[in-house]
């Protein structure tokens, strides 16, 4: 909008100092500046002279140093335009509540959103690589962490907004029993997905539940990594494993899959969900507006409708309820 402002003001000085200009080297009667009564128009030698053809082009040139001006004066004129969309990255888990909030945005603000989906640690390799996002959701502190060291994020921006639930899955018609955990050690299960353990947050909350529980030793040889929790849930609903550990988010609107244990809460990992906006030469002031909106009413309706917890403190992978944040 301040672009088409600028750009508007540059054509009205132009129009206005060509116009009395030209009118002084008529002799006083201001020359039409629409091209049709120019034609019409019959200019005498005198205007072929030096002197005039210096005043028909000041008005133009004085009219580009006003416009660079005020570009100088309005640098983000171009960043600050509504045209832009609002790049947002978010963990795979958070993918059909985030598109519901994100409508919901876009109506509020008259504007577009467009989402980046995956793992965690995927999304902040590319914002490290120099990926444009404006807005970076990440389903561990730990990936945040590591950002806003390396000082890819704005200042005070950054909250933690949501909290999640491990659960374990097994196929709609599967006809095992588990009561725990500790179920998955018999040989009759030999294949568990979960998202790979190493990087992607999913993983890393199961493996530190089963680390606490004294038995990620005995059912790592069953573990089946996957590149994200979506991918997990999507091997136990195709039936490739027995069973699986996902976030409870994902498995209640699953149809494929049927939920046989949750994580009691006090017993498993904290997980956490931090927002931030994400550090750019030019940024979108939608984004903080953005991250913002995430934490009212409304928002927050939607998340809790799609099985997430309002977090209320910052907390890290691993950190036990209870336990004081680093």
């Amino acid at each position: 909008m301040r672009l088409m402002t600028v750009w508007t003001a540059f054509r009205i000085l132009y129009r206005l100092l060509r116009t009395l200009v030209l009118s002084g080297a008529s002799g006083g009667h201001a020359l039409p500046i629409c091209l049709k009564h120019r034609l019409c128009l019959k200019v005498g030698r005198g205007l072929r002279t030096r002197r005039h053809r210096t005043q028909a082009i000041f008005p133009t040139m004085f009219s580009i140093c006003v416009l660079v001006s005020l570009f100088r004066i309005f640098p983000n004129a171009r960043a600050e335009s509504p045209a832009d969309p609002l790049l947002v990255f978010a963990a795979a888990s958070l993918a059909d509540a985030m598109t519901e909030v994100g409508q919901a945005f876009e109506v509020v603000e008259s504007t577009e959103i467009v989402f980046n989906f995956a793992s965690s640690s995927i999304l902040a390799r590319q914002i490290k690589s120099g990926a444009p996002a404006d807005v970076f959701m990440s389903a561990d502190e730990a990936k945040m962490d590591d950002l806003e060291r390396g000082g890819w994020l704005v200042a005070d921006t950054r909250h933690s907004l949501l909290g999640n639930q491990l659960v374990i899955v097994v196929p709609v018609d599967s006809q095992l029993k588990l009561s725990d955990e500790r179920d998955l050690v018999p040989a009759s299960v030999t294949r568990i997905a979960l998202a790979d353990p190493r990087s992607v947050p999913a993983g890393i909350y199961t493996r530190t539940f089963l680390q606490d529980q004294r038995l990620w030793d005995t059912l790592v040889p069953k573990v089946i990594p996957t590149a994200n929790v979506r991918a997990a849930l999507a091997a136990v609903e195709s039936g490739n494993v027995e069973a699986g550990f996902v976030y409870l988010t994902d498995a209640i609107r699953s149809t494929r899959a049927s939920i046989l244990y949750r994580v009691p809460i006090d017993e498993g990992p904290v997980i956490s969900y931090p927002v931030a906006v994400v550090r750019k030469d030019r940024l979108n002031p939608l984004a903080t507006r953005f991250v913002s909106f995430l934490s009212q009413p409304e928002p927050m309706r939607i998340f809790i409708s799609h099985g997430f917890i309002e977090s209320v403190r910052k907390v890290s992978v691993g950190e036990k309820p209870g336990s004081e944040a680093p």
